[in-house]
């Protein structure tokens, strides 16, 4: 919202697998966002652990893909409709899984497997249609304050760490399995592009919570400027710049990701760009609307659109810098998916 000058005295946000049996090798890509999904008859018979195995772990992958794709929707997007609409084509993913696993003819040598991928399914489907719920009501509420937008990060951060626990869960049923039916596993690098999106998620999530209550404090003086709040204007401008205080050097000493530091010094410029409001330019508004008219000066009014010129200039590219980092951080970072046929080592 801009806000108006005046002309006279008045006021006015991998486990990829290689296994071999005999002389075959082959690759398996435990949370790839490459692997293609397949279709499979109930009551399917396996000729071989192999084919066994594979069906089990290419469910997990499609099943991984589906959630890659909600927690992209869940960080980056504000659309509260389409991120329910990811939510449900998620658990009807997991709801066919299920169904699948449940149809298998028994197994012999199954060591386990088909229950515990059936316990990782069950895990998903409460935390996606029990606690990633529960996330979306609070992201439609974290705008209200420091605290709320807080909450959000936690729970959203707790839902993700459970659902790691499913995936190491199911990796340890596929050792059980292998080493059951004697297939040798050689297990990759453990660097999967479901850990490389979480870290890079936890890294911009907490420059975003640093960023946000910096920008609640300047919002909540705005907003007390609109209602002519001298007061509220005072204590409110002394608290964005306690908030400056505490953060800059907190900001600071952060790291970039991957050396990358482009996010974090655009989120301290625009924190600099604040402080620097609040010392220099919010004082020059206060008085204007603590002043009664008649003791209003010349000064005290070119002192007032001075500081609202700069406010309605300075606020928008700060933020703009903010937001073109960030998507330059992601546009570096987020695993991109493999082209379609192909499969990602």
């Amino acid at each position: 919202m801009d806000h108006r000058t005046i002309s006279d005295p008045q006021p006015i946000l991998n486990f990829t697998i290689m296994y071999k049996q005999g002389q075959t090798m082959r690759k398996l890509f435990f949370l790839s966002l490459s692997l293609l999904c397949f279709s499979l008859s109930y009551g399917q018979q396996f000729q071989s652990p192999i084919q066994y195995f594979d069906f089990f772990n290419q469910e997990h992958a499609a099943l991984a893909q589906k959630n890659m794709e909600y927690m992209q929707y869940a960080i980056h997007s504000d659309d509260l409709a389409s991120l329910a609409q990811q939510r449900l084509s998620l658990l009807e993913q997991i709801e066919g899984a299920t169904q699948r696993v449940n149809a298998l003819e028994e197994y012999t040598k199954d060591a386990g497997m088909r229950k515990a991928m059936l316990g990782v399914l069950a895990v998903y489907k409460e935390s996606f249609g029990i606690e990633f719920n529960e996330v979306e009501l609070l992201k439609s509420n974290s705008q209200e304050s420091f605290e709320a937008m807080e909450h959000y990060i936690e729970a959203h951060a707790a839902a993700e760490k459970k659902l790691a626990t499913a995936h190491a869960e199911f990796l340890q049923a596929q050792r059980d399995f292998a080493q059951a039916n004697r297939i040798s596993l050689v297990e990759g690098a453990d660097n999967s592009e479901v850990e490389q999106l979480n870290e890079l998620n936890t890294y911009q999530r907490g420059l975003f919570l640093r960023s946000f209550r910096i920008n609640k404090a300047n919002a909540n003086f705005l907003d007390a400027l609109d209602r002519q709040d001298a007061a509220a204007m005072k204590q409110l401008r002394q608290h964005l710049l306690d908030a400056c205080e505490e953060e800059l050097p907190a900001l600071q000493n952060i790291e970039g990701f991957g050396g990358d530091t482009g996010y974090r010094d655009a989120i301290i410029e625009q924190v600099k760009g604040l402080q620097q409001l609040a010392e220099n330019d919010y004082p020059a508004l206060i008085k204007i609307v603590a002043t009664e008219q008649s003791d209003l000066t010349s000064e005290d009014v070119n002192a007032y659109n001075q500081a609202i010129q700069k406010l309605n200039t300075a606020l928008g590219p700060l933020s703009e810098q903010v937001n073109t980092a960030l998507q330059q951080l992601l546009r570096n970072n987020v695993p991109k998916p493999a082209v379609r046929g192909t499969k990602q080592i």
